[in-house]
């Protein structure tokens, strides 16, 4: 039997024995009862787990999600990838022990945190003008590259420019921002029609600040839809390598 690693928790005292007892109306996947295996002021919460593999599916994932989700709204925690198993609750101890100041700061830091998702998309591919191609000069005869080459520069073209438009917003976005004391992590557009994609970390009580913050933007941008997910737990904010 492993166990099944939902999340790492700091504990107040306060919430010790609430914690040890899980009065909290949670069961992990499965139905399993959630258990909890501390180190000075830090807790694993898990569950039994009768292997990887009974584990690995789509909807054991589901209830995993919703477990740390739950557990994000009464709990400084730091996510647990899923599938994060070991053998025995002594294992786990361990592990708490070796990593207790990695833990403990990565804790600190997000401590009264959440996060938000923020994606923007443009309504219409025209809406970023791409500047004239430069003139290629009609090769003498029939050339069989001759659209290859005008095609990929068109491409080329229309990719930088919207690479500049992506950055001039991320710009706009983070001014706007700026009050609210977050940290922005700017992904990788999607491609299509994203021009943004970044993941925010601020205080939970921000939450309609940052809301109204993302309205007046769009606001100011018929041409585009902004989407706000959240809050989540802090899973893009972790700074740690369990050892």
């Amino acid at each position: 039997m492993h166990k099944l690693i939902y999340a790492i928790i700091h504990a107040k005292k306060e919430s010790v024995c609430r914690l040890m007892n899980f009065d909290i109306g949670i069961q992990g996947i499965k139905g399993r009862e959630l258990s909890a295996v501390s180190f000075n002021d830090i807790w694993a919460v898990v569950s039994d787990a009768e292997n990887k593999d009974s584990e690995m599916n789509n909807d054991d994932a589901l209830e995993f999600a919703a477990v740390t989700e739950e557990l994000s709204h009464m709990f400084t925690l730091l996510p647990m990838r899923f599938g994060s198993l070991l053998k025995s609750d002594a294992e786990i101890l361990k592990v708490l022990e070796k990593n207790y100041d990695a833990i403990r700061n990565n804790l600190i830091k997000v401590e009264g945190k959440s996060e938000y998702g923020l994606k923007v998309f443009r309504n219409s591919s025209d809406i970023i003008p791409v500047p004239e191609l430069a003139e290629v000069k009609q090769a003498e005869g029939n050339s069989v590259y001759k659209n290859y080459i005008l095609n990929k520069f068109n491409e080329y073209r229309a990719d930088e420019t919207l690479l500049e438009y992506s950055e001039k917003l991320k710009t706009e976005i983070a001014e706007h921002i700026s009050g609210l004391n977050a940290v922005i992590k700017c992904n990788k557009v999607t491609g299509g029609n994203n021009v943004y994609n970044a993941v925010l970390l601020l205080e939970k009580e921000m939450t309609d600040n940052l809301t109204q913050t993302v309205i007046g933007i769009q606001s100011c941008h018929k041409e585009l839809n902004m989407m706000l997910t959240g809050p989540w737990a802090p899973y893009n904010f972790v700074d740690i390598t369990l050892k």
